[in-house]
């Protein structure tokens, strides 16, 4: 129903009353003496003012004997078609066994009917609602019942109205989790719904004796007094800025002593006199939600940590060649600013001659998935770096993008062109020194074949002669052995006789020839005027000095391929 329905129906309440307590006036009022206007004028005016439907009919059949001209406009029936009828027999009782008996009974126990609602039906079948003042009046033994109805459908409707919306709000305070409430402008708790209770822990009751200290944390009651001041303060210079709704994020107290975060929308309302009188507010538990941002905010914090640590450079670029994102190292590396890196394409770093062969790496990627590739990086004071860039196709901010990490090889590069040179000026060297080698091995090996050759004509003839000279046996072995090893003196075994005085004494030395040109130990003993025993033991002495004992290895033949 709308308003302004509801508005006509109450005043026009307001005026029946108004008239009903004048007629109660009149009535009351003794007049002396005669009545100027004659009494069925009277009848007749009040027929005709009457501001209810006035019906005048028999207790007993309900027949109507006379009717108001409000009757004939709420019923639809007129006057000739009324009077002479009964209430039954025009319809007007929408349950006539059961509301007409009612209205009978009551009128034949009290003797009126006062304040009671009855459903009548007009002419045209629309169903009204009406409350009955009657009083039953006995005439001639004849019971008629005079009966004033005043239309209450409007207001019945409206009643009916308020209490759907009553249950419907007092459903949705009951059932919601959302905390809908009402304050004064000193933010006094004048109402609150029962889902504080589900939300907070706290009853309505005890809200309402809170402080604003006790409901929130201290830096959420600073925001509100600090949102509530600039509020009074613009309202005191006439601006009504308290109606537009404001959202405010604040940290309450639970019951058990833990916070929860709320979202609380507050509209102000004012008077008729245009003063700021209440706050309304809706509270939302978005503790999860506000958690949640939380956690994202910590982790993006340590992921830009992470991206701003890495030793190179970082971006995201979308597939325009717009740089996205980036990390702190490649603006101290570029020493472009963040605004002009913003505003430059990613190929306006990278050094003119790579550009094609990055282009062609970066249409591989949408293929691929992933390329690398190496190419200069400039700088803003017009230096450049060589740096090896990782890319890979992802998806950022709902497009497609690509991520690419460079790593700084710039001193790498200039390592390895050093090494090359290095290596160049070494091969060189080696070139020479093979050169040189070949040329003393050369040499040596003339010197050793002299020197062999004059042993052979100078010395090899007079032993020869000595040896025929001589008798004596012991003398003759020595000059064996001694016409033996100058032909050998420059074999490999006389050239590894150098390397052996590092483990073997001289007598051993002697020893070992011995058994490499095949003595047994008696006659090496005899060779060097000695025992056995010493022999034997010098044997065992060379075995362990050259790690040949328990090698199941012979040591005349481990001797022999020392040549």
């Amino acid at each position: 129903m709308k308003k302004t329905d509801i508005n006509s129906i109450l005043k026009e309440n307001e005026s029946l009353k108004k008239r009903n307590r004048e007629l109660e006036n009149l009535l009351k009022k003794r007049v002396p003496g005669p009545v100027p206007v004659a009494q069925v004028q009277i009848y007749r005016s009040l027929l005709h003012l009457c501001p209810a439907s006035l019906v005048v009919s028999s207790l007993d059949d309900g027949v109507i004997y006379d009717v108001s001209d409000r009757f004939c406009r709420q019923s639809g029936f007129s006057r000739k078609e009324a009077i002479g009828r009964s209430s039954v027999e025009l319809g007007l009782w929408v349950a006539p066994d059961e509301e007409r008996e009612r209205f009978r009974e009551i009128l034949l126990r009290e003797g009126q009917c006062l304040n009671q609602e009855f459903r009548y039906q007009r002419k045209n079948g629309e169903v009204l609602t009406g409350m009955n003042f009657a009083s039953l009046v006995t005439i001639d033994n004849r019971r008629y019942a005079i009966a004033l109805v005043m239309d209450i459908t409007a207001r019945k409707q409206t009643e009916e109205a308020l209490r759907e919306s009553e249950n419907r709000y007092r459903f949705l305070s009951e059932h919601m989790t959302d905390i809908a409430w009402i304050a004064d402008v000193n933010l006094k708790t004048l109402y609150i719904t029962p889902s504080l209770t589900k939300v907070l822990g706290f009853t309505p009751a005890e809200r309402s004796r809170q402080r604003l200290d006790e409901r929130m944390t201290p830096d959420s009651v600073s925001r509100v007094r600090e949102a509530l001041a600039r509020l009074l303060a613009l309202e005191k210079k006439g601006k009504r800025i308290a109606e537009k709704p404001l959202t405010l994020l604040l940290e309450y107290y639970h019951r058990d002593g833990s916070t929860r975060w709320l979202e609380t929308v507050v509209q102000g309302f004012h008077n008729t006199r245009g003063d700021l009188t209440v706050i309304h507010g809706v509270s939302r538990d978005v503790t999860r939600r506000k958690q949640a941002q939380d956690e994202l905010q910590r982790e993006r914090i340590f992921l830009r940590s992470v991206i701003d640590g890495l030793p190179g450079v970082f971006y995201i670029a979308d597939e325009s060649d717009g740089l996205l994102f980036w990390n702190g190292n490649f603006e101290k590396t570029t020493g472009f600013s963040e605004e002009e890196i913003r505003k430059m394409p990613v190929m306006g770093h990278i050094a003119e001659p790579d550009r094609r062969n990055l282009s062609n790496k970066i249409k591989q990627t949408a293929l691929q998935g992933e390329i690398s590739v190496e190419a200069g990086l400039v700088c803003k004071d017009g230096t450049v770096r060589d740096y090896l860039f990782q890319a890979n196709r992802i998806e950022y901010q709902g497009r497609t993008c690509r991520m690419v990490a460079g790593t700084d090889i710039t001193e790498h590069k200039q390592t390895q062109s050093a090494l090359r040179s290095f290596a160049e000026e070494l091969e060189d060297a080696n070139k020479a020194l093979r050169v040189l080698l070949r040329g003393r091995n050369e040499g040596q090996k003339a010197i050793e074949e002299k020197l062999q050759a004059n042993i052979n004509d100078l010395v090899m003839p007079y032993l020869e002669k000595i040896g025929r000279a001589m008798r004596e046996d012991p003398c003759k072995q020595y000059l064996n052995v001694l016409a033996g090893n100058l032909k050998e003196i420059v074999s490999p075994f006389m050239k590894n006789v150098q390397s052996l005085q590092k483990y073997l004494t001289p007598q051993e030395i002697q020893v070992a020839d011995l058994i490499r040109k095949g003595m047994r130990t008696k006659e090496i003993a005899g060779v060097l005027n000695t025992s056995d025993s010493t022999i034997g033991t010098h044997r065992n002495n060379i075995r362990k000095k050259l790690n040949l004992t328990r090698q199941g290895v012979n040591l005349r033949s481990y001797l022999q391929s020392l040549q």
